[in-house]
């Protein structure tokens, strides 16, 4: 197995600050590291390791994206352990780890990679850098990216990158060639998103505990290239529980599970739904919606908390789905029918028929007869239904 130029110059840090004694370097093997490893060399020559540790001070004032290469003190006294950093999440709201191993876990077309995405806008405008792998390919996120930048007012960034191709997560030469992109450009990422699992790691067992494995020592080594946090979005099974092993949410630090609810989307790390938080107590579940918005010439959807949704169509000036879908019914109809037959026209499920009714009620888009209990729609649901 070959050393790739960090992890040398990494090793190379190591006996500069610890060692007495330090062998000339191989300058042609450290490729754009030379220069850092030059200054050590020559500061360990002329006054051992406590002139190299100065030089390495003063190296990561003026550049800081190295501290990464920085040795890491892998042997701790027990005593010291009280010591240790307590995991913390990377923004509030999300229960992601900085500098963990997260994971998001939903159906297919539940809004996955638009919770994802929701995420890394937070986190860049709190100017946090983020690599993101669009596994299942890079069509509709110019669009997703253009509404969210409005919706969050996010300006132009440069601490959002994506990666326009899979990169196949246990195969070393992928995951160094990802490296190399990210040095290149100087990215230094807090977070690196790997969307999806399966995209990424294409031949890989899922139901294999021990190739599962073989994944999260993989994603361990691109946390620790970086000291970055790492949120791998993956797909539930027929059953809505996570597909394949078990190695997977048992080695991860945060697991947020992704279910339909009601029109809603549930967010829950709770033990009974799925989820884990490994650092801090369960979260209480929250409850999202996806809401489409147009950004000029780009259409998309963003996440909102259920709370914050405008669900009157008057206020929003949109008609969402099953509120045209109720519309429709209702103007083929053109008389009063029951809660029954609104359900049965418009394959709206009855608790999400009620709900929709009485937002398209109060925007005054239909009436409802509370003795005979039956709707009709208006002249200005009408309107909305055809001009909308």
């Amino acid at each position: 197995m070959n050393t790739s130029p960090s992890q040398l110059t990494r090793s190379f840090i190591r006996r500069a600050l610890t060692s007495d004694t330090l062998d000339e370097p191989e300058m042609n093997k450290f490729n754009g590291d030379g220069e850092l490893i030059a200054s050590l060399y020559l500061a360990h020559q002329t006054g051992g390791v406590e002139a190299a540790r100065d030089a390495w001070e003063r190296i990561k004032r003026l550049r800081p994206d190295l501290v990464r290469l920085e040795p890491r003190q892998k042997l701790i006294p027990a005593d010291e352990l009280k010591y240790l950093q307590k995991p913390e999440y990377m923004i509030e709201g999300y229960p992601f780890y900085a500098h963990g191993f997260n994971v998001l876990v939903g159906p297919s077309g539940g809004g996955k990679s638009f919770v994802a995405l929701d995420f890394c806008g937070r986190l860049i405008k709190q100017e946090q850098s983020v690599v993101y792998i669009a596994g299942e390919g890079l069509h509709g996120y110019a669009s997703r990216w253009e509404v969210l930048k409005a919706h969050l007012d996010i300006p132009d960034s440069e601490y959002f990158n994506f990666y326009c191709e899979p990169v196949q997560i246990i195969d070393e030469d992928s995951r160094g060639e990802f490296f190399a992109q990210i040095d290149e450009q100087g990215a230094r990422p807090a977070l690196v998103v790997i969307d999806t699992l399966a995209r990424c790691a294409i031949g890989l067992e899922e139901n294999s505990n021990k190739e599962m494995g073989q994944f999260v020592g993989a994603i361990d080594a691109i946390r620790l290239q970086y000291d970055c946090g790492v949120l791998v979005v993956h797909h539930t099974g027929k059953d809505g529980s996570v597909r394949g092993a078990s190695a997977l949410i048992a080695a991860c630090d945060s697991a947020v599970m992704l279910h339909k609810a009601e029109g809603l989307i549930k967010l829950s790390n709770k033990f009974d739904d799925g989820g884990k938080n490994k650092h801090d107590a369960e979260s209480e579940p929250t409850f999202i919606q996806l809401v489409p918005m147009t950004v000029g010439e780009f259409a998309s959807a963003v996440v909102r908390p259920a709370e914050q949704v405008i669900r009157s169509p008057r206020e929003s000036g949109y008609l969402t789905v099953n509120q045209r879908a109720i519309l429709e019914a209702l103007e083929a109809f053109d008389k009063p029918i029951p809660i029954k037959s609104v359900v049965e026209s418009s394959k709206v499920s009855r608790a999400t028929a009620h709900r929709v009714l009485k937002d398209l009620a109060e925007s005054g888009y239909i009436t409802w007869d509370k003795k005979l209990s039956t709707y009709e729609i208006t002249d200005d649901g009408r309107s909305a239904f055809y001009e909308g």
